[in-house]
Formats: C-alpha cells, structure tokens, sequence
C-alpha cells in the first residue's frame, strides 16, 4: 500500500497550528526529494572587512599601516585579507578593490557561493513540485493508532479528545521531475520563504538565490504524509481556505488548488469539505452547488461594474476578493477581527501586483535589462560588466520620463538591487515594489506606457503605491502593532479606484 498511514512519516511544521475549532483535518501523501543546489547567499560585511577596505581604497596599502591605522595586531589584519577579502572576491591579486566590493562598502552586503541540501515536495497525482522548501523533514509521532492502523493525534489531555485526520490515497508514483521543474520550484519556494519571514517582521534573513545547477541526492524520494487542515473561508475570493503545512503562511493558494483538483475524484474528501458547510458527509454534488453558486454570484457582481477585467481572470480573481473583504469588514465595525484587516491588506496588494504583471507583459522591458546588468548593447558577452549599483540606479529613476516621480522615490524604488528588477521586468515576478520598479523603468521603452502621463488623473500614485506595499510590514514587525483598520479600508478604496483608470489601456 503506497503511503500507509501506520508507517509513512508525518510531517508538521513547528509552525503549523496543529488543533482548533470549525477544520477538517487532513494527512496529504507527499514525495521529499532530496536535492543539492548551489545558490548565493547574501551576507553582511563585518566591521572590520569594511574598515580594511576603506583604508585600501584610501591608499592605505601595507598590512603594517592598516594594523597601525586599526590599532589590530597585523597578523590579523593579514588574515582577514587573504582569509576573507580576496576569497570573497573583494580584492583582487593586486589589492585592488573589486566592483563588489565598491558595492558591499555601499550597501553593506557581500555574497558567496554555497552549496546547500533542501527537501522539495512532488504531489503524486500529477507530477507537481510544490513552491515549499525545507532544510529538514519536521516529522511529528502520532499519539495512538485506531484498529484499522490510522494515526490519531490527542487533542486535549484534561478531555482525552483525539484528532484523526483524513489521510487522502495515492495509487501510483509519479516520474522524478526534470531540470527546469526543479529550478522553478526552488526559486518558488525561496521566494515564499523570503516574504513569510519579511512578513513575520525578521528581515535579518537573507534570500538565496539559487542558480540552475542542482542535483538530486538520491534516486528515489522519501514517502511522507503532510498533516494540514480545510476551514471555511468568512469572506475572500473562495469558500474555504487550506492551510499551509509548512508554516510559511496560515492558509496557503498552492494546497488548495492541490485539494480542489481531488474533490471530484475522491469522495470521501468532498465529504470532509462538506461539513465545513453544514451538508451532509458525501453530498459531494451539494456541496459542488453550494461553491457554484458562491462563484457565479462573485462573478455576476464583477461582469456588472468591471467587464473588461475577464480577459484577465486572476485580477478580476483578486479584485472581486478585495471587493467583498473590504465591504465585510466595513459591516462588521467594532467586531472586525485584525486577521480580516490583515488579509484586505494583503488581498490589495495582490491586486497591485496582479495589474503590474499585465503591464509587464504588454509593455517589454529587455533594453532596461541590459542597462541594469550594466551591458553596453553593442558589446559582446566577453565584454560585460558589473550590475548598476545602487547609486547608478536612483540617477535611472531620477531620468524617467514619468510625471510626478520625485527623488525619494527614485530612491524607494532603486532600493531593488538590478537582479529583482530584472526578474520582474522579464519574468514578472518578485514583490509589489519590485515589479512597480520594473514597470516604471519600461517607460524608458515606450513613450506611450499608461505610467508616463498618470499623475495628472491620479496624482501620488507611486507615494501611495509604495505604502501599499510597505503597510503590512509595519504590523509584521515584532513590535506587536497591528493594522489600522481605517487606513487600510482608505488605501484599497483607492486602489480599488485608480484600477479602473486602467479600464481603456489594457
């Protein structure tokens, strides 16, 4: 039997929230592969690589002087040299700084190439990776077993409750996944990881960047069971919402699109979402119509005041998500629970990014590329340089020829370092500031572009943009503040307003 219950791992995050009221738990059959992928991790330059530097870009060449200059013993100072500073790329043979170090004094940051094991997780119905990584299988021991070998996990000792969750059936073994399949999902994962913690408030973590060399480990995956749970959806743009395994996030879009591809094919799991809505356990065909009906609905209000936007189904998605958040937070006053706040906030932002990605895709942006790898388009490969630092790239934001953009802004903007700009311009991914830099620098490239002459209709878009995108981190920090639910409800109003300027020109 594949992935038996009695004997397959389960994995659960430290993260994940194991019990609560109104879910449906679930144990998902789930293939670790084991994988080695070479990426570059940014790191901070230390104190005292940075003053050595400085002094050498100074002129202050000779161990001695710079011990001297350091009041350091000068063996040490020898050692950061030929230990640190030339490894890393920052000197070069003859003691000159390099390009990246002239950045690192700049910004703070060095990278270095590192090889590291992860686990990625392939469901077995269709093949897919799924954007999750791990460094370790978190596994957790199931308390008891029923007769018919099925785990069950105590919920209350006072009470001696137990939870048993629902373990979906697989019947066959995918294919290992090709080359292409697992860079996506590593960059995938690495950016979801990056966010949660940006989200969390910790942004002393760096974000790997992984390049497309990598090899699996070992021939053949680990079975594992991933322990998450279904619960109804109060307000947003779907019913009910699954939650994430991993503990990136509280619910997550990757596996409930992996459950909501199994509710026709597996009874038994119609049946478990069922009961989130009071219907009656295997009503798989009521509990169809009931999300039918919820579907037509949201799309019945959004073909009324917004048609144009079903050529592009996932904004109409997320505006018609952002439409009902908000008017159910509004209706609930005092009662609003800040999860609800938090999710508007959210929700508008993925809208933002949603119509930034529209943008990009009608508006290219290659020659911008080449500039901000810093390559001259009439000179070869042989002959490319170092990426526009960040100094270069607020002197581009500064030249745009966009009305209203001012220097603050520019500077803002140019906080993106040239590979997320580049990553958003050409492949449309990346946070809502990264692709608003990128959409703005497609300016460049087309006189035409909607952003060049929007102040006049809507003026402080990029201010109100850029706080948009900064609002969530202010209460993601771990300084215990939350969202204000006022100031939230006046940026997606407004949003929800300057989208339908976009109505004519997309």
């Amino acid at each position: 039997m594949l992935f038996n219950p009695s004997s397959t791992p389960i994995i659960c995050s430290p993260k994940f929230e194991r019990f609560g009221f109104e879910r449906q738990h679930l144990l998902v059959p789930l293939l670790a592969w084991k994988v080695l992928a070479p990426g570059r991790n940014a790191r901070n330059v230390n104190l005292f690589q940075k003053t050595i530097l400085k002094l050498i870009r100074a002129g202050v060449v000779h161990s001695s002087e710079i011990a001297e200059h350091m009041a350091l013993d000068p063996e040490l100072v020898k050692f950061i040299i030929a230990a640190q500073l030339q490894p890393n790329g920052l000197l070069d043979d003859n003691f000159k700084l390099t390009t990246e170090a002239e950045e690192a004094l700049e910004d703070g940051i060095i990278g270095g190439k590192e090889l590291s094991t992860a686990y990625l997780f392939q469901e077995p119905w269709s093949g897919k990776l799924l954007p999750r990584i791990a460094n370790a299988l978190e596994t957790i021991e199931p308390d008891k077993f029923d007769d018919k070998g099925f785990p069950r996990f105590l919920r209350s000792r006072g009470e001696g409750s137990y939870e048993k969750p629902f373990c979906l059936k697989a019947t066959r073994l995918p294919d290992a996944p090709d080359t292409e399949a697992v860079f996506e999902a590593l960059e995938l994962a690495e950016t979801a990881r990056f966010n949660s913690l940006q989200v969390s408030g910790d942004w002393a973590e760096s974000r790997t960047i992984f390049s497309r060399g990598y090899e699996l480990m070992e021939e053949r995956p680990i079975q594992v069971l991933a322990w998450c749970y279904v619960k109804k959806a109060d307000n947003g743009e779907v019913p009910w919402l699954a939650s994430d395994p991993f503990g990136y996030f509280p619910a997550a879009d990757y596996m409930r699109e992996l459950l909501n591809e199994r509710l026709e094919k597996d009874q038994h799991l119609a049946g478990r979402v069922a009961r989130l809505f009071n219907i009656e356990y295997g009503d798989s065909a009521d509990l169809q119509a009931t999300l039918e009906q919820d579907e037509e609905q949201l799309r019945l209000e959004l073909l009324a005041e917004w048609p144009w936007l079903s050529a592009y189904p996932e904004l109409e998605r997320y505006v018609g998500s952002l439409l009902r958040l908000s008017k159910a937070n509004l209706s609930s006053d005092d009662k609003c629970r800040w999860e609800d706040i938090d999710s508007e906030c959210i929700t508008g932002q993925k809208v933002a990014e949603c119509l930034m990605k529209v943008l990009l895709k009608k508006y290219s942006g290659k020659p911008v590329c080449h500039m901000l790898r810093g390559n001259d388009l009439a000179q070869s490969e042989s002959k490319r340089r170092k990426p526009l630092d960040r100094g270069s790239r607020v002197t581009l934001f500064d030249h745009l020829p966009v009305a209203g953009l001012n220097l603050n802004e520019s500077e803002a903007l140019a906080s993106q370092d040239s590979n997320r700009l580049c990553d958003a311009i050409e492949r449309r991914r990346g946070s809502l500031k990264a692709l608003l830099a990128g959409a703005l620098l497609t300016c460049f490239c087309h006189p035409g572009h909607p952003f060049v002459e929007l102040e006049h209709r809507s003026p402080g878009w990029i201010r109100k943009l850029l706080q948009l995108a900064n609002l969530r981190n202010k209460a993601g920090h771990a300084s215990g503040e939350q969202l204000d639910k006022q100031q939230v409800f006046n940026q997606t109003q407004w949003l929800i307003s300057w989208v339908k300027l976009f109505e004519k020109e997309i």
